[in-house]
Formats: C-alpha cells, sequence, structure tokens
C-alpha cells in the first residue's frame, strides 16, 4: 500500500485500471475456525506475469498481463502494487488465451483468471522499478510475484498533453461507447478520474489530460476541498504550558469535526482545570470536539468533570464509548480506561455498533494505545477491542497517552504484518502537554517523532483516507500519506 514519509514532490505517477482503485477484504475468520474442525486439503493461489518480462526496459503505455490460478478456491481479487504502493484492481480479460478460462472479475467462480492493466511509465521516473501482483482467493489466502523494471521515456517526453490508450480486451454490450471515464492514482493518493473519447481513424480512445481540472486553473482538483475532515490529537491542556495554545492555533485555521484521544486537562482533570487550561485553548472548538476519555481525566472520581465539560459531545454520561458518522465514514470514540475483555459491556456494545453501521470505512479512537515505542509501551487492555475492530474490517486506529507521534503499519491484533487486512495505527499525544521520548522500537512501526507538538489531520474520502500530521509554527516534522478503505 502507498504511504509516505514527507511529502514527495518529485515523484509523480499513476496506475491507469477501469475498475479504479476499490479494494477487497475477506474475512477469513469463520474459514479457519471451520478449518480446524474440518481439515481438508488446500492448493493456495497462484500468479504468473508475463508481461513484463524480468529486466524489461518500458517506455510509453505499456499493458501488463499475466493470469492467476486459483484450484481448490477460486480467484477473488488480482491487485498491482509498482515501488510498493498499491495501485488498485486489474482489469480482467479472457477469450483470447488458450490458458486461460472465464473472465476475471466478472466471474468470480473463475479458476484461471487472466488479468492486465494499462501503466503510463511516461509519470515515472527512468530507472529502476518493481511490478507486483498479489492474488487472493475466496478463501482469503494470497500469492505474490515481483518483477523488476525499467523505465527509458526520451527527453521532454514526460507528462504529455495527449496520450493513446489501448484498452485492453474490453468487452462491450450491444454498441460499442465513444467515451469511457479511466480512473488512476496520483502519488499523493488523489483521484485523477479522466475522460476517454473513441477516435475512429486510429481505432483508440484518446486521453487528453491526467487529472481533473474543472475550475480551470490547470491543476489537478483538490479532493479535500470536498472531503470531510477529522482532525486531533490527545494529551493536551496544562495551565502555564504553552503547548496546547500553539496546537490550538492549528484548529483555529482548520474546518472540520475534532477528536481527542484522552487527557485533556492535567494533572487530575478538575473542573477548574477544563475551564482555565483548556477552555481558553481547545476549549475555544468545544461544540465540533467528539473527545475520548484519559486517565489524567479520571484522576478526578468517575472523571466526572470530563462528562460535565463536553456535555452530549461525549456520548452518554459515565458511560464514554459512542459513535458517529463524518461523511461516508463510521467513527467510534472507546474508552480505555473501563472494562474492554471479552463479554464486557463495552466490547458487547461495540460489536453490535459495529453490525449495525456496516460502511466501508471505519475508525476508532481511545486513550491506551495497543502498541506504542514510547514509554509507557505496548498496553494490552484493549486488544480485544482489536480483535472485534480486525473481524469488522476496520481500518484506523488512533490513540494518545505515549507523549509522541507514531505511524504503524498495518498489522494484526496481535502485532503481525498484514497488508491486506490489517489495521493502521497512529499515536498522537501531541496535543501540547509535553512531550518525551521513545525507548523500544516496536515491530511495524515506520514513523516517530518526540520532539513536535501538532495535530493529526485525517481527510475522509468516501474509499480511502489521507493523513498528514500537522505541526505547530515553527516546526518542520510531517508525516503525509494515503491508503484505501476495503470492503
Amino acid at each position: 500500500m502507498w504511504e509516505t514519509t514527507h511529502e514527495n514532490a518529485g515523484n509523480n505517477y499513476e496506475t491507469l485500471s477501469l475498475y479504479g482503485r476499490a479494494y477487497i477484504r475477506l474475512l477469513s475468520l469463520v474459514l479457519l475456525n471451520l478449518s480446524l474442525v474440518f481439515p481438508v486439503s488446500a492448493t493456495p493461489p497462484a500468479v504468473f506475469i508475463d508481461n513484463p518480462s524480468p529486466g524489461k526496459v518500458l517506455s510509453g503505455i505499456v499493458s501488463c498481463y499475466g493470469w492467476a490460478v486459483g484450484e481448490t478456491h477460486p480467484v477473488q481479487s488480482v491487485k498491482f502494487f509498482i515501488d510498493g504502493g498499491s495501485k488498485g484492481l486489474a482489469v480482467g480479460y479472457g477469450g483470447d488465451r488458450e490458458d486461460v478460462a472465464d473472465v476475471y472479475p466478472a466471474a468470480l467462480a473463475a479458476n484461471r483468471s487472466g488479468f492486465a492493466v494499462a501503466i503510463n511509465t511516461r509519470l515515472l521516473t527512468n530507472g529502476p522499478h518493481t511490478l507486483e501482483v498479489v492474488v487472493k482467493n475466496t478463501n482469503g489466502e494470497a500469492a505474490s510475484q515481483v518483477v523488476d523494471f525499467s523505465v527509458s521515456n526520451a527527453p521532454g517526453d514526460e507528462n504529455p498533453t495527449s496520450v493513446v490508450v489501448d484498452v485492453m480486451g474490453a468487452q462491450f454490450d450491444a454498441v460499442s461507447p465513444t467515451e469511457l471515464m479511466v480512473t488512476g492514482v496520483g502519488i499523493n493518493g488523489q483521484p485523477l478520474d479522466t475522460l476517454l473519447t473513441f477516435d475512429p481513424s486510429s481505432n483508440h480512445f484518446v486521453m487528453t489530460s491526467f487529472v481533473d481540472d474543472t475550475d480551470g486553473d490547470g491543476l489537478p482538483d483538490d479532493p479535500e476541498a470536498s472531503a470531510p475532515v477529522l482532525i486531533g490529537a490527545g494529551d493536551i491542556a496544562k495551565c502555564g504550558s504553552p503547548g496546547a495554545e500553539a496546537t490550538a492555533r492549528l484548529l483555529d485555521q482548520m474546518e472540520g469535526t475534532i477528536f481527542t484521544a484522552g487527557d485533556h486537562a492535567y494533572e487530575k482533570g478538575k473542573w477548574e482545570e477544563f475551564l482555565s487550561c483548556y477552555g481558553p485553548t481547545w476549549g475555544r472548538h468545544k461544540e465540533r470536539t467528539r473527545p475520548s476519555p484519559g486517565n489524567h481525566d479520571y484522576k478526578s472520581s468517575g472523571a466526572s468533570p470530563y462528562y460535565e465539560y463536553f456535555g452530549e459531545n461525549a456520548g452518554p454520561a459515565g458511560r464514554g464509548y459512542y459513535s458517529y458518522d463524518v461523511g461516508a465514514w463510521h467513527v467510534i470514540s472507546l474508552n480505555s480506561n473501563i472494562s474492554a475483555k471479552a463479554g464486557s459491556a463495552q466490547v458487547k456494545w461495540l460489536r453490535e455498533d459495529l453490525d449495525a453501521n456496516p460502511t466501508t470505512c471505519t475508525l476508532a479512537y481511545w486513550h491506551h494505545p495497543v502498541f506504542s515505542s514510547g514509554d509507557h509501551g505496548n498496553d494490552g487492555h484493549m486488544r480485544e477491542v482489536w480483535r472485534v475492530l480486525y473481524e469488522f474490517s476496520a481500518d484506523v486506529v488512533v490513540n494518545g497517552h505515549d507523549h509522541t507521534y507514531e505511524r504503524f503499519a498495518l498489522q494484526t491484533p496481535d502485532g503481525e504484518l498484514d497488508t491486506i487486512a490489517g489495521i493502521r495505527e497512529f499515536v498522537a499525544g501531541t496535543g501540547g502537554k509535553s512531550l518525551y521520548g521513545f525507548k523500544k522500537t516496536r515491530a511495524n512501526s515506520q514513523v516517530r517523532n518526540s520532539s513536535t507538538f501538532g495535530v493529526l489531520k485525517l481527510t475522509l474520502h468516501e474509499t480511502s483516507y489521507d493523513w498528514e500530521f500537522v505541526p505547530i509554527a515553527g516546526s518542520s516534522f510531517t508525516d503525509r500519506g494515503s491508503d484505501e478503505c476495503v470492503f
């Protein structure tokens, strides 16, 4: 999956696919449990890349193709990755190869599936690159093949104003269309929908631009102009500390819903600390804040000042967990200061809530992180919550507690790397109280910073999200990237 540690404006490419960037996440938990009771002999899937061949030099628009085999279980999806960045699903084709039966993805029962995707190498830098194809069957098993290739385009041939795309293996009902919409993906995760117009003289579809530019300014349309935003951090306000005011000034300049990952008013979450420390800073945005409680909030009996201060925005009084929607996303605020064991009231509620809100994209936040390289380290209190979120295909978890910024790769509730079905965790305890360092780098930790106050900004598209760590004035660290939701 594509992600960037720092903004990288030097790379500027996209991959085109008739079927866009939709991901498919398969839940294999039930199948796995059944297989333990009734063992069966299964053959894992296999994938073969015909073009490009290893070491091949490419230029212009190239059709990359091959075939996938699912003997015991049929092929479900075929995904393309360039240089480790996910570029969506392949386009299926069939009928023109003797060794490929049926058509992917229209016939999900196909055991042998051809696939193809058009790659515009003009939007890749000249030099070496990698192409990875990952095939997954209906049993949730995956296989992949990686091919090294090189790009060599003539100087001045990059980013042409007009290119020709041969739609490989396209089959249409009745009358062939005169226009097609092709969805691509830029390095910053922007969807780049482009209209292709059929040119009968050349028998090709001609693309005249790479990006949407509905306002005519010559620049790609900004999806953030309409996509909702979720912004926030944890570990926020202590009277006399300037950090909370500095991060509050960031919020002053941003629209969107504000989340908090606990510990609002130090040291003991007293009513006067909420009024004197949190109120003049982040409290400026109380009406649009959806909080979650931290351990310092609970230093006051039952966190009663926390519930009184935020009122209905904190969910049912005294409970500390609730949910709401932001655009197409389902967002869940949880309480890591109370029981979160299997069978607890909170976990039972979470299952019911997820079952009642089957959205493509789901995000949850609370205070204590299950995974952290910071001083507090890993905290297993909410691991059962992770298991339930993982079971229901949640996408993002955000926590505080450790006063650091950290981003993890997609992983399972047990901390195993899982690039297909994993959840991405952010630790954002950077709200302003104080900062401290890292003790032990945990597995799958990708980005860490312990010297910068700031907020985590999440732009929530219908089937994807962008993340950005926004630092306070005078600081330069940032972390930006994009990823897809899965369904």
